[in-house]
């Protein structure tokens, strides 16, 4: 007995619920292969009345499309998602990379030095180089507050006041390690 290969029509609509990111693969893969898909949210549909299991599911979906009962949500083309993925990225690393800064100014503080008092950017040139300065073992604040460039050298002894203080080698440890995860 030989095997019959049936030929199946291309179906014309797909419906996808839109349930965390699994919908995404499956939508990109039907988009290719020309296939209308329809991304409904989850909660709409389960607002509809009927069967409610996940073996019942897609069949509801299908009678739900076949009648018109369903509204497919919005979905950008590939390359505005795409786009999406690298700006939401972006706007996280930001999101870290304030963190990092706002710890760098907690370890300095926890040691009793208020840096970020005098300057207005601790990631800014004069506070990097202090901030290095400390990292690799510098004990004197009048050496560290030489270090100042621009308008930061006006305040040499506010800074020399500025930075005494107890760093520990913990601290250090931590200025070294944060200062490279920011770089």
């Amino acid at each position: 007995m030989s095997e019959r290969t049936v030929k199946r029509p291309a179906p014309e609509l797909a419906v996808l619920e839109s349930t965390g990111i699994y919908w995404k693969s499956v939508y990109a893969a039907l988009e290719e292969a020309g296939i209308q898909t329809y991304l409904v949210n989850a909660r709409y549909v389960k607002q509809m009345p009927g069967r409610k299991t996940d073996v019942a599911g897609r069949e509801w979906l299908a009678e739900l499309a076949r009648c018109g009962l369903l509204k497919a949500s919005f979905v950008p083309p590939r390359d505005l998602r795409e786009l999406r993925l690298l700006t939401r990225y972006r706007r996280k690393m930001s999101s870290y990379l304030a963190g990092e800064k706002n710890r760098l100014q907690k370890v300095l503080e926890d040691a009793g030095m208020r840096l970020g008092c005098l300057v207005s950017d601790i990631d800014g040139v004069s506070a990097q180089r202090m901030i290095a300065a400390l990292a690799a073992g510098e004990k004197d604040p009048a050496k560290m507050a030489a270090l100042a460039v621009g308008s930061m050298r006006r305040k040499q002894e506010d800074l020399v006041l500025t930075l005494e203080g107890d760093l520990s080698d913990r601290h250090r440890l931590l200025l070294q390690r944060i200062t490279n995860h920011i770089r």
